[in-house]
């Protein structure tokens, strides 16, 4: 939840003029322009196409069906980290045609979960033991 105020936060200053945005970034820590930076650049909300954004509503399931290059990975991996970052999943299960394949595309890939996730809320993983 409370990254999910940074990302808000982060969303008002990025509406603001330019020369407003340069007085608040001008009085920042420096660490707390990182965390700014850092949030712009992994803002999924802010950078997804609309057929990206999961569906609205209760649903339990969701499944891409589309072609290559459309972002299933990406939207996967987005929507496991907003999950997990909301606080209100416990287990979230991801599936995959083989280990090999979930572990390479969907794990370490280039969008895949560890390689999405913001340093500050970066996934405890074991490999050996299969869980993330």
């Amino acid at each position: 939840m409370l990254h999910s105020a940074l990302y808000e936060a982060t969303r008002e200053v990025a509406r603001l003029p330019l020369p407003d945005v340069e007085f608040i970034l001008e009085r920042m820590l420096p660490q707390d322009r990182v965390r700014i930076a850092h949030a712009l650049e992994t803002d999924w909300e802010a950078r997804a196409r609309k057929k990206q954004r999961l569906p609205g509503g209760a649903w339990r399931f969701c499944v891409f069906l589309a072609g290559r290059g459309w972002g299933k990975t990406l939207t996967g991996a987005q929507a496991v980290r907003q999950a997990a970052d909301s606080g209100q999943h416990v287990w979230i299960s991801i599936c995959g045609q083989t280990v090999s394949t979930l572990g390479r595309d969907m794990l370490s890939g280039s969008t895949g979960i560890l390689s999405i996730s913001p340093r500050w809320f970066y996934p405890d993983h074991q490999v050996t033991r299969g869980q993330l």
